[in-house]
């Protein structure tokens, strides 16, 4: 006869009818299990969203890199909100401060990039590339490639990858052998302000032949990970804590709550990331925070120097293969409308700025550069419409129609035939 398991605690036997029933620890430890992977599960499939917001054609394939999905055609209707709301963490902040767009419209070719199908298999002498501002527009044609192609009036071809820093879109662009065999006469590459640091610039290192996939192979690939160089190590630190701090869904879901329970309990606004600024005409204006902080930051404190010599490894690969680098060097919408901002909020940009240093210092290497503050700082004497949408970090179409006619007037100075 089998004899029935008793429960023992310190003071003695306990019946079994009292002591908790063995099926219960387990089913608590499922339950608990099985929402913490489903929340993996969600955290992970929003990793790979190039940005927090329906804008880009789906995610980003995993596996591959191209920013991308490929041969995407979208269309989101009543687009409306930027960046700069939703990083105030709660819905109520895009009625409170967004401005409606129109409707985006996208193409992706078969190499998952923004561009026209038939681009793809045609070939373009000029090639854009660099961080999100690069990829602004709200259809194809708006885009810094399609401006730069009416402008140039030849093809041109879109490899940014969004949300991915000033280096990601250019280094895939010269490891990827499909451009070895045809390379542009000119590659463009243009980043913000705030991201000129030298920290943001990883040297470039060519990849070898690939080797065929082994268990050994990754394992060697694991290692050489591991053994990156104190730079490339400190990339990857901040691209993690770039995620964590400001794409994480649970993150951001947390941020919103507390938000929307401090605006409707105490009838202010958390804007640990935004200030809120005043357009002339009364209307808000939204600025990031770190961006405005940066402004005050000096070429030494940049370490630009530095930035300029590992931007040169780029030049220097580029001049090897043939192309002509051209780096576009994009202000800050503080640094075109500090008036918009309160005047304790304002930043104390010192001189000479870092445009304008970062420019000095790359044509002492020979690598074309082109600033355009002096151009955005013109417009914006002359009192015309805003370059920047006043609730995102990035300019609005008109900006980047000023910046590509800028772009297309210097290479026809220095003589930059594209067209032949």
């Amino acid at each position: 006869m089998e004899r029935k398991k008793r429960v023992v605690s310190r003071d003695g036997d306990v019946p079994p009818t009292m002591a908790m029933g063995p099926g219960r620890p387990r089913l608590f430890i499922a339950v608990v299990g099985v929402v913490w992977v489903a929340l993996a599960l969600v955290e992970g499939v929003h990793l790979f969203e190039p940005f927090t917001y329906p804008y880009p054609p789906g995610r980003r394939p995993l596996g591959r890199p191209s920013p991308y999905r490929r041969s995407v055609h979208r269309r989101n209707t009543g687009d409306s909100g930027g960046d700069l709301t939703r990083l105030l963490g709660f819905r109520l902040g895009t009625g409170l401060f967004a401005e409606p767009r129109g409707d985006v419209e996208v193409w992706t070719d078969r190499r998952g990039y923004r561009n026209e199908p038939r681009l793809a298999d045609t070939f373009c002498p000029v090639m854009i590339t660099g961080d999100s501002f690069m990829d602004q527009g709200l259809t194809n044609a708006d885009t810094p490639a399609g401006q730069l192609s009416q402008a140039l009036g030849v093809p041109v071809y879109d490899h940014t990858h969004m949300a991915r820093g000033p280096t990601t879109g250019v280094f895939a662009f010269l490891r990827d052998p499909e451009f070895r065999r045809r390379p542009p006469k000119v590659l463009v590459w243009g980043f913000v302000e705030r991201s000129m640091h030298a920290r943001r610039f990883p040297p470039y290192r060519p990849h070898g032949p690939r080797k065929p996939r082994t268990v050994a192979g990754a394992l060697a690939d694991v290692w050489q990970g591991l053994r990156l160089p104190a730079t490339d190590r400190r990339s990857y630190r901040a691209f993690w804590r770039a995620y964590r701090d400001k794409w994480s869904m649970l993150r951001a879901f947390a941020v919103a709550i507390r938000a929307e329970s401090v605006y409707r309990l105490e009838g202010r606004l958390l804007t640990d990331k935004v200030l809120i600024g005043r357009r002339p005409d009364g209307r808000f204006a939204l600025f990031l925070r770190e961006s405005v902080a940066t402004l005050s930051r000096t070429a030494r404190q940049r370490k630009l120097p530095e930035a300029a010599d590992r931007i040169a490894t780029v030049g220097a690969e580029c001049t090897r293969r043939g192309i002509r680098l051209v780096v576009l060097l994009i202000p800050d919408k503080a640094h075109v409308y500090p008036h918009w901002l309160a005047p304790g909020d304002r930043p104390a940009i010192p001189t000479p700025d870092a445009p304008s240093a970062l420019a000095a210092l790359l044509e002492r290497r020979g690598i074309h550069a082109v600033n355009l503050l002096p151009a955005f700082l013109a417009h914006n004497a002359a009192d015309q419409p805003p370059l920047y949408y006043p609730d995102d970090t990035h300019w609005s179409e008109r900006g980047i129609t000023l910046a590509m006619h800028a772009l297309a007037k210097s290479l026809r100075e220095r003589g930059v035939r594209v067209g032949e």
